[in-house]
């Protein structure tokens, strides 16, 4: 009987391992979707799909706000851009490696050009991001 709890305990810990596995599986496909879609210029298929996505949130709110700017619809964009900054989005590395350092230099976010609100978020979670670095980096 004790042999039987224990096989049914491990038996359902591996069947949640593996059911995670196949989320997060589904969730990349998603992405490979949503952004195959986007490169297609189809951005009301592309918002379906980013909307459904529950990985990494602030990339689907960057993403929405650049389908919105590129559909004009720059209310949207800038709710999602605000949504992708609470999610602690801000421009990293990549996006220095292509020239974007801020939202003024964002070519596929340009109908929010001079909007000093975001660009300070943006900045301040750039800010923040060092500043975690840094002290990581001093704790080693």
């Amino acid at each position: 009987m004790y042999k039987n709890q224990i096989f049914c305990i491990i038996f359902f810990l591996l069947l949640m391992l593996f059911s995670k596995k196949l989320c997060c599986q589904d969730d990349c496909s998603l992405r490979y979707k949503a952004d195959s879609l986007y490169l297609k210029q189809n951005y009301y298929e592309a918002i379906k799909i980013y909307k459904q996505r529950q990985e990494k949130l602030y990339y689907n709110y960057y993403m929405l706000a650049v389908c919105f700017c590129k559909l004009e619809l720059k209310d949207s964009a800038e709710y999602y851009l605000q949504k992708a900054v609470e999610n602690n989005f801000y421009y990293n590395e990549t996006f220095y490696y292509n020239n974007i350092k801020n939202l003024d230099s964002d070519k596929r976010l340009s109908c929010l050009y001079n909007n000093s609100k975001l660009d300070s978020l943006l900045q301040r979670n750039y800010n923040k991001m060092n500043e975690n670095i840094d002290e990581n980096l001093r704790k080693e």
